[in-house]
C-alpha cells in the first residue's frame, strides 16, 4: 500500500484511473477505504450502480444493501442494464483527479473499454494476489457488505487475468 500511496502523492495533479483486479473478497473495496483516508478519490462501483438502479425502481424496499444485493444483481442482469455506460458517465462527471473503478475487472476484455476511453489518465492496475480460500472465508465476515457464493468466487478465480504493463502504465501487486 505504501508504494501506491507514494505513486499517488507523486502524481497528485494528474488524472489517475486505478483499476483493481481481483475476485470478490480479495480486498479491493478495503484498499479504496484506506486510500480515501489520505486522498480525494472518486469511487465508481458496479455494486453501488446495481444497488442504485434497484433502489430507484423499488423505493419502498427498506432492506439493507447487503440484504438486497442478490436481488439487485439479478435485477440488473435480467433487465440488461448497462452498468459500464453508467460507470463511464460517473468517471466523466467526476471532479476528483483520482478515480477508483471498484469492480472485479477480471479479464483484459472487461478492462479494455475503460483503458481505451480514458486515455488522458495515468492507468494504474492493482492486482490482488490472494488465495481463493481466503476470499471465500471473507464472505462470512459479519461486517461484509455483500455475500458472494464460493461457487462464483471459484468461477471468477478461473478466469482471472493479472494486469500487465502495456495494458497499464503501472502495475502494483497486493497480497492480503
Amino acid at each position: 500500500m505504501r508504494k501506491i500511496k507514494d505513486f499517488l502523492k507523486a502524481n497528485k495533479h494528474k488524472k489517475i484511473l486505478i483499476v483493481p483486479v481481483g475476485v470478490p473478497g480479495a480486498g479491493k473495496s478495503t484498499l479504496f477505504e484506506n486510500l480515501s483516508k489520505d486522498f480525494d478519490i472518486k469511487k465508481v462501483s458496479y455494486d453501488d450502480i446495481r444497488i442504485n438502479f434497484y433502489r430507484n425502481l423499488h423505493p419502498l424496499d427498506k432492506r439493507s444493501n447487503r440484504e438486497i444485493y442478490k436481488d439487485a444483481y439479478l435485477f440488473t442482469s435480467k433487465e440488461k442494464l448497462n452498468l459500464k455506460k453508467e460507470a463511464k458517465k460517473q468517471i466523466k462527471e467526476a471532479k476528483e483527479n483520482i478515480i477508483y473503478l471498484d469492480n472485479t475487472n477480471l479479464t483484459r476484455k472487461s478492462r479494455r473499454p475503460f483503458l481505451l476511453e480514458f486515455s488522458d489518465f495515468i492507468k494504474a492496475g492493482v492486482y490482488f494476489d490472494v488465495p481463493v480460500e481466503k476470499c471465500i472465508e471473507r464472505q462470512f465476515y459479519p461486517d461484509r457488505d455483500k455475500f458472494v457464493s464460493p461457487k462464483v468466487i471459484y468461477q471468477h478465480y478461473q478466469i482471472l487475468e493479472p494486469p500487465q504493463i502495456g495494458e497499464f502504465d503501472i502495475v502494483f501487486k497486493v497480497k492480503t
